[in-house]
């Protein structure tokens, strides 16, 4: 939220200051016509400045819109026209790391970070016999992480380490529970999902922001 705010403010501010140098270009023109051509560029790069920040607000709160929606809506008002599937390079989170996830010690995150795999949005998009192949994991063990990853991003709807530190169990189990129930998760043998498990991911997530010194929302 307070991202939004001071992404917010950089727009208006950037097309504010490009509005007064193109009216004082104006009333210079004639005079000073070097230094207006001059505050005319001035004014196209804080126009640019603030179509790009403008951009990047409007992803950030379509994406929580889209989220919130989601959380809202009672379970028995899914249908199939309801897409809460998310594609690749818009909706999936990039910033959830794979030390949340039980098992994953430093050795095997090295190895993952070798595949160019750091993230659970990384790990969902990976073939798992191939990672099994490659780093030597056991293929059920990477079967459950990756539904792991999309317990949390999928069915809970969890965008970042901030909002799976600040989730209780029981709204991810809920999460899953509606996923289960439409058919948007499918379960590999002998996968389950228990309340130490989420615990687990919660306490994971709460050290990564104490290790990292995030404490700026």
């Amino acid at each position: 939220m307070y991202r939004d705010n001071w992404e917010s403010r950089q727009f208006f501010r950037s097309l504010l200051i490009a509005s007064i140098l193109i009216l004082v270009a104006a009333y210079l023109w004639w005079s000073y016509t070097l230094f207006a051509v001059l505050l005319v560029i001035g004014s196209l790069f804080f126009c640019v400045q603030g179509c790009c920040q403008g951009d990047s607000l409007v992803t950030g709160v379509q994406m929580r819109t889209r989220k919130k929606m989601l959380r809202l809506l009672p379970p028995d008002e899914f249908s199939e026209d309801i897409d809460i599937s998310f594609d690749a390079e818009e909706d999936i989170p990039l910033d959830i790391p794979l030390d949340v996830l039980e098992g994953v010690d430093p050795f095997i995150l090295g190895k993952l970070e070798e595949l160019d795999i750091t993230y659970l949005a990384d790990l969902i998009e990976s073939d798992p016999h191939v990672l099994a192949d490659l780093t030597g994991i056991s293929l059920s063990t990477i079967k459950y992480w990756i539904t792991d990853a999309k317990v949390m991003l999928k069915c809970a709807g969890l965008i970042d380490l901030y909002e799976l530190s600040n989730a209780s169990p029981e709204s991810i189990m809920e999460g899953f529970e509606v996923c289960l129930e439409h058919g948007l998760i499918r379960l590999p043998n002998g996968y389950r999902l228990t309340i130490e498990k989420v615990e687990h991911w919660i306490s994971a997530a709460k050290d990564e922001i104490t290790r990292l010194g995030l404490y700026d929302r």
